[in-house]
């Protein structure tokens, strides 16, 4: 999970796909560990992405740290529909923007 977060903070797009994909098949993994992934994607831009990490993150138990991790990795604000919803969602825990959890 972090060697492919990683890639991410270097600006490796094909590779952290690779290990992303590579991380999530092998299932080894706590569901707020997803926050750095998410992070190493939102950091190229891929904040569709990096809500759908979070989102399935969020699945498997709460994050109430998210907020702080995204801080720490310095990460640019988050600006998208698919971003605004999903922290209504994680806040309230609906999907009140009718994307599935």
């Amino acid at each position: 999970m972090l060697l492919a977060s990683f890639y991410g903070y270097l600006g490796e797009r094909a590779t952290l796909s690779t290990e992303t994909e590579r991380a999530l098949d092998s299932g080894d993994f706590f569901g707020w560990e997803l926050t750095f992934l998410a992070v190493a994607h939102a950091r190229l831009g891929e904040t569709e992405r990096a809500v759908e990490l979070l989102r399935r993150g969020l699945r498997q138990g709460p994050n109430l740290y998210w907020e702080e991790l995204f801080e720490i990795a310095s990460v640019p604000p988050l600006t998208s529909d698919a971003f605004s919803c999903w922290t209504i969602d994680a806040e309230f825990r609906t999907t009140s923007c009718g994307i599935s959890a």
